[in-house]
């Protein structure tokens, strides 16, 4: 019985780290699934790519925006609201955090960073929009 209830403490403590450092963000980390369900919400969302240019157009998670450079970054923040669900991946989700720190930093509020990017999506076989060749 104490070893359940030493268990159990650990386990809550482990539960609320977790949830304070992603609270510390400012920003969600989700996997692939809960991006997908964020998609199909349909609140106005916007997806946005923050890989290089080259690398969106030939694959992209269907109905992103780019804005894989600063410049691209800054005009878009002027034109959003700031209570928009921002959806952000990259690659495997580096790049796709700074810009989420970035988003948080200019007061957006529902800014989610897909875990993975978009090589855990493709994988998971996610929809994709790809180049035509």
């Amino acid at each position: 019985m104490k070893m359940n209830k030493i268990l159990f403490t650990g386990l809550l403590l482990l539960v609320c780290n977790v949830m304070h450092a992603q609270r510390g963000l400012g920003y969600k980390i989700v996997g692939v699934s809960d991006f997908y369900a964020l998609i199909n919400e349909k609140n106005n969302e916007v997806i946005i790519d923050t890989r290089g240019e080259g690398a969106f157009e030939n694959r992209r998670i269907v109905g992103a925006i780019n804005v894989g450079n600063m410049e691209k970054l800054k005009a878009f923040c002027d034109t959003i609201d700031k209570d928009t669900p921002l959806l952000v991946y990259c690659d495997v989700g580096t790049k796709s955090r700074y810009v989420c720190k970035y988003l948080v930093d200019h007061d957006f509020v529902k800014v989610y960073n897909l875990k993975g990017g978009i090589v855990k999506w493709a994988n998971a076989e996610y929809p994709i929009e790809e180049k035509k060749k």
